[in-house]
């Protein structure tokens, strides 16, 4: 699963009731996936804390158009999971890209001083996350999907 975190992916998100974009940030032993969610804006409570907003990363369309049709954030506040790796490897056309390597460094940073993020996250994360810009899985198609 390393070779998949700093990719994007799309997934139905039955929290959300729609698809949304996932960042694997690691996989856990039993194959379950963790990451962070691509959102179109910042919620309106995050940008009273700037504790949270400092977990909000921009994510430039011009840098990423592959999978993003205009600017977007990546929450880094909250690791989420729900997928396992054999999901997010057979969903036919879910895998969207990596994300730029400027954005990749900035979530190191960020989750290396993080206090929101559980230290048992933090640990697994800075252990996978790749420290250089991720290559592309080889599951991965050929050819990206239209970004949604």
């Amino acid at each position: 699963m390393p070779a998949h975190c700093g990719h994007v992916y799309v997934m139905h998100w039955n929290v959300a009731a729609k698809q949304k974009l996932f960042v694997p940030a690691y996989s856990m032993t039993d194959g379950r996936v963790r990451g962070f969610l691509i959102n179109t804006d910042v919620p309106l409570f995050f940008q009273t804390k700037p504790e949270l907003m400092a977990h909000v990363l921009p994510i430039q369309h011009s840098l990423n158009s592959g999978f993003l049709q205009h600017d977007s954030w990546l929450c880094c506040n909250e690791v989420v999971g729900g997928f396992t790796v054999t999901q997010l490897e057979n969903a036919t056309g879910s895998y969207r890209g990596p994300i730029d390597s400027t954005l990749q460094v900035e979530v190191l940073r960020v989750v290396q001083t993080s206090r929101l993020i559980p230290e048992r996250d933090k640990v697994q994360i800075l252990a996978n996350w790749p420290p250089t810009p991720p290559a592309v899985p080889a599951s991965a198609p050929s050819i990206a999907p239209e970004p949604i």
